[in-house]
């Protein structure tokens, strides 16, 4: 089942940073949401809709408990967007297009262990920051569709999705009704631009009510049921292949995933038998939230962001399973089912 989401005001998604009005001026906000704030929101309307449940949450009788997030990407009138995957990127004195990473000569260029930048010699680059490409031309860069360049006017910046409306606030004291000296806050609210969030899942049934409640503040959204975008996957995969992140991802060893050992760079994933080649990520991610039933904060996790790249040899193992085994299914070591480590599979020269 897949939804999109249109706010009827704008919306405040928290970085996983914790905000005290007291101690902090500033509450940064971040866009898009992390996939646990739109599981969160799926489960609300489960309960807002079946009240007597509410009950079971978290219990071993759970109703939301099957609920596994699939997809999270942002639309708009004209196309789908996903996040840009990382190893496209500009020459410093480009005016047209990016340049996408890839192996010459059977020779990968990368300064793997030191900080996991896939790197070419020959010329200065710079990263994308917040940047988007339109899912079609993401096919196109899985499969190294129109050779290796992309127009600079096809990725999308993060102000082509949203507005940024912050907004000042000062703490109420609840008994008195009255302000509360030194106490004044700013949050960093967005308002998205013609901009929807489409979120495919499974594993629960909820009713077109269209309303939900979305974020910091509880903003009213609305949703409706739509179809769902299937993603092709590459025809071509061999023994050199990548993984791009479509959603933030939970490793255990950090942005390594707990599969793979740090010496060697193999490990063993569902029958296959991997290097790590090398890895384009970016900075990391906090990922945290706030426990309803317990009323304290959950743990915070530091995740790979969405768009990061890592390219991987099979050494052992069937190459026709790499694309059932990774092709949109969920790597994260950590709460897989809310929506993270999602990953497609990409070409990799």
């Amino acid at each position: 089942m897949t939804i999109e989401i249109s706010p009827l005001d704008t919306l405040f998604f928290r970085d996983g940073k914790p905000f005290n009005a007291s101690n902090e001026t500033w509450a940064d906000g971040i866009f898009p949401p992390n996939p646990s704030t739109i599981y969160g929101a799926l489960r609300s309307i489960y309960f807002a809709n079946h009240p007597d449940d509410l009950s079971k949450a978290n219990e071993k009788n759970d109703p939301t408990r099957d609920l596994i997030i699939k997809k999270i990407y942002l639309k708009n009138s004209l196309n789908y967007y996903f996040s840009l995957p990382l190893d496209i990127v500009n020459k410093k004195d480009a005016k047209t297009y990016s340049y996408l990473l890839h192996r010459e000569k059977n020779n990968l260029i990368s300064n793997l262990n030191t900080d996991s930048i896939l790197a070419r010699s020959d010329f200065n680059i710079e990263s994308f920051e917040n940047s988007f490409l339109t899912v079609n031309r993401f096919e196109k860069y899985q499969s190294f569709v129109d050779d290796k360049f992309i127009e600079i006017n096809e990725i999308k910046s993060l102000d082509d999705f949203i507005l940024n409306e912050p907004k000042i606030g000062i703490k109420i004291n609840k008994a008195t009704k009255t302000v509360e000296e030194s106490h004044l806050y700013r949050v960093d609210l967005k308002r998205l631009d013609k901009t929807k969030i489409v979120v495919e899942f499974e594993g629960l049934d909820i009713e077109n009510s269209h309303l939900m409640r979305l974020g910091g503040e509880s903003k009213v959204a609305t949703f409706e049921y739509i179809d769902t975008l299937e993603i092709k996957s590459p025809q071509n995969i061999e023994n050199i292949f990548k993984l791009y992140l479509l959603t933030p991802s939970i490793f255990d060893n950090g942005w390594f995933p707990s599969w793979i050992d740090k010496e060697s760079l193999e490990g063993e994933y569902n029958g296959l038998k991997l290097k790590l080649l090398t890895a384009k990520v970016g900075k990391y991610k906090l990922i945290g939230g706030f426990d309803m039933k317990e009323r304290k904060p959950k743990r915070m996790y530091k995740s790979v962001p969405e768009g990061s790249v890592y390219y991987f040899e099979l050494l052992e193992g069937d190459s026709n399973k790499i694309i059932k085994t990774f092709h949109n299914q969920s790597i994260s070591d950590k709460l897989s089912n809310e929506g993270y480590g999602v990953v497609f599979v990409g070409e990799a020269r």
